[in-house]
């Protein structure tokens, strides 16, 4: 089981990293999986919780914090530096189309996926008994960052799906401490 997996790994990441879309496309891809993309979009999303719901929203703010660096912080501070997992720009891969900067770190798992991820867990809890139609959006969202990281050539398709998976179950216990701290915002 453990080698077709693992023969699974290679054929998608060829298979997504050599795509070739319209320009427009690739272009889009390379910037949606930057921070410079994605920051001022949280920023705004964050500015507006605030500015509907006051303290709660702050509140609520502050547990997204949480769920961001518990997230980012097993993924690159624990489960990198334990797996050691080199990325696939840094080693020889025949037909690899790297397009951006290889990073210095390991790769798995993904952190973009799991701290993306880990918004989508939380916020889709928050919102599943008032607005189900929110959680489409955020794991489309989510899925195009994570899959731009194989696209541009700096992660596997097996870091981006554990670092999706870690990262839904970050969300999830952040939401359960959320709810166990009695102030819970009606949305």
């Amino acid at each position: 089981m453990l080698e077709s997996l693992q023969s699974i790994d290679p054929y998608l990441f060829h298979l997504i990293n050599g795509w070739h879309p319209a320009v427009w496309a690739e272009t889009l891809f390379i910037y949606w999986r930057t921070k410079t993309t994605w920051i001022p979009l949280y920023l705004i999303f964050a500015v507006w919780i605030t500015y509907k719901y006051r303290l709660k929203g702050i509140w609520l703010l502050l547990w997204v914090i949480i769920a961001v660096t518990l997230a980012d912080q097993i993924s690159s501070h624990v489960l990198k530096p334990w797996i050691e997992r080199m990325r696939p720009c840094q080693v020889p891969i025949d037909g690899l189309l790297l397009r951006v900067q290889c990073g210095s770190g390991w790769s798995f798992p993904s952190a973009h996926a799991t701290d993306h991820f880990a918004l989508v867990g939380f916020f889709s809890f928050i919102r599943k008994t008032h607005n189900r139609s929110v959680f489409l959006p955020l794991v489309v969202w989510a899925t195009l960052v994570a899959l731009a990281q194989v696209f541009v050539g700096v992660h596997y398709p097996s870091d981006i799906l554990f670092g999706a998976l870690l990262g839904l179950g970050i969300g999830r216990l952040i939401y359960w401490m959320y709810l166990r701290t009695k102030l819970r915002i009606l949305f």
